[in-house]
């Protein structure tokens, strides 16, 4: 993906979980909308890979010139307004509760700048609260 954004259609809603190995290739940025409004496509890049490290909604996990040139591997759980990401097997983490959560922003979106990124082996699976029923 080159300098764009994708509207994933396999969005899961506000519970879901996704992994992915993203490699920055020539992009300087490339990450995930979360909480995407499916009625006007607005929103934030809430999770993105930069030349700096990896980012989650005000969380910064500084990764060094050799990790970032390698594929890194990033596997999120969104449980409503509270995001919990695992980078590279779980050698880096962080846990947010997203500041401007909106229940009816399901969306889920990928996107790059500033050049090619790679999004690989992406599989995102729909989650369900510990007290639904069936």
């Amino acid at each position: 993906m080159e300098d764009d954004t994708h509207t994933l259609s396999t969005a899961a809603g506000s519970q879901y979980e996704l992994v992915c190995r993203l490699s920055l290739g020539s992009a300087e940025t490339a990450g995930f909308d979360l909480c995407l409004s499916e009625q006007d496509g607005s929103a934030a890049h809430l999770l993105w890979v930069d030349r700096a490290g990896v980012h989650l909604d005000g969380v910064h996990i500084p990764l060094s010139e050799a990790e970032l040139a390698q594929p890194i591997d990033l596997h999120l759980f969104m449980d409503r307004s509270v995001a919990e990401l695992f980078v590279d097997g779980g050698r880096y983490c962080a846990v947010r509760v997203l500041k401007d959560f909106d229940a009816a922003n399901t969306g889920l979106g990928l996107f790059s700048q500033g050049g090619q990124a790679h999004f690989d082996d992406l599989q995102v699976w729909s989650l369900r609260s510990c007290d639904s029923q069936g």
